[in-house]
């Protein structure tokens, strides 16, 4: 039944690339690695749709992600660092770029097919996973059509599509607000726009609005305070100026971000300084929703994935281990589709994205994942 493939990785943005880093030399070879964006895709949507926006950690920290690969811990990683500060945030492009060099060697070996995979279904020991036409890359000689191909292991990483909201206004799509040249073509300074989220994209997609010429910003946010700041407090922080209490989290904005809503909470947009609203104000929402031309939602993401069946065709994926990455046998997920969890420091859980938490839990599952 099953080829000479052991393992079917779906995705080859940062959470495939690095769980393939993870397997040994040996295994590349027996690797059927599909990704609708070919060999000019890898890193995924961090290059192609996000490229233009700064990271929230510092090059030493991203760094620190890439070399926690044991095979990748004496690598220099010149696209990264080079001549750089360190402690500079870079362009997601240029993470991209790095993790597109680094990965070179590593699909120079695995099969990679430039297709969509369509479903993953579960058989007596092992996937069955269906994909459509397209180019193929695969040199064993595939069709080029719809076609399937059955696996013991199949590993889903294919990151998220932004979550929207059900407002009856045009949206602006994530990718096209936190691109500040896009942003500018698709909007007027005269428009009203409000955003879903002050975290740190909707920080930064205020601060695109405001230097496309908008000055009707209004940010929506959830809990006690529009801003939490990671930064332990300081004597100069503006926490003050919001009340003083529940505006430092581990989960809060940081880097750029952070200096955006210092000035914001200071008063130092003047003119643009955006209305901030709680989603709980649903008076106040409601006339600023009334009187917006465009909303924009910075509000997370909603797993992508293919149709994932069980033996019996019942749904599989909602119940997924978040600490092992297991959503059934021999089918594991990682990224942001499937992410790991971790305890905040004051109490209660938070999703752990972004490179260095995409890392640590692969390394934490790779074992298991090869042994079983």
């Amino acid at each position: 039944m099953f080829g000479k493939y052991e393992f079917a990785v779906i995705g080859l943005g940062p959470a495939g690339c690095l769980f393939l880093a993870c397997l040994p030399d040996d295994v590349w070879p027996r690797t059927l690695v599909f990704d609708a964006g070919g060999v000019g895709g890898v890193g995924g949507d961090l290059g192609c749709r996000y490229g233009n926006v700064r990271a929230n950690l510092t090059r030493a920290e991203l760094a620190k992600a890439f070399w926690a690969i044991p095979r990748w811990v004496s690598e220099p990683l010149p696209l990264l660092l080079g001549d750089a500060d360190p402690d500079t945030c870079p362009l997601l492009s240029v993470v991209c770029d790095q993790l597109r060099e680094i990965m070179k060697p590593i699909l120079a070996r695995v099969t990679l097919h430039s297709q969509h995979v369509t479903s993953v279904s579960q058989i007596v020991g092992g996937w069955c996973v269906d994909y459509g036409s397209g180019s193929d890359s695969d040199s064993s000689g595939g069709s080029g059509s719809g076609d399937s191909v059955c696996v013991p292991k199949v590993v889903i990483c294919t990151g998220g599509e932004p979550r929207v909201l059900d407002y009856s206004k045009p949206a602006i799509p994530l990718s096209v607000a936190l691109d500040k040249v896009a942003l500018a073509s698709y909007i007027r300074p005269t428009d009203c726009v409000v955003v879903f989220g002050t975290a740190h994209s909707g920080t930064l997609i205020m601060r695109n609005l405001r230097e496309a010429g908008c000055s009707g910003i209004t940010g929506i946010y959830r809990g006690s305070t529009p801003f939490r700041w990671s930064r332990g407090h300081t004597v100069d922080c503006p926490c003050a100026l919001l009340g003083g209490t529940g505006c430092h989290d581990s989960e809060g904005v940081k880097q750029e971000s952070a200096a955006i809503a210092d000035a914001i909470v200071r008063g130092e947009w003047g003119s643009a300084t955006p209305t901030l609203i709680s989603v709980t104000e649903s008076e106040a929402l409601e006339t600023a929703l009334n009187a917006a031309d465009y909303v924009v939602y910075a509000v997370g993401f909603n797993g992508r994935m293919p149709a994932l069946r069980g033996l019996g065709g019942e749904v599989l994926g909602a119940d997924y281990n978040p600490g092992t990455g297991q959503i059934a046998p021999g089918l594991w997920g990682f990224g942001l589709a499937f992410p790991a969890m971790y305890t905040k420091p004051r109490g209660g859980e938070a999703i752990d994205v972004g490179l260095p938490g995409f890392a640590m839990h692969i390394r934490a599952c790779i074992d298991a994942i090869k042994n079983g």
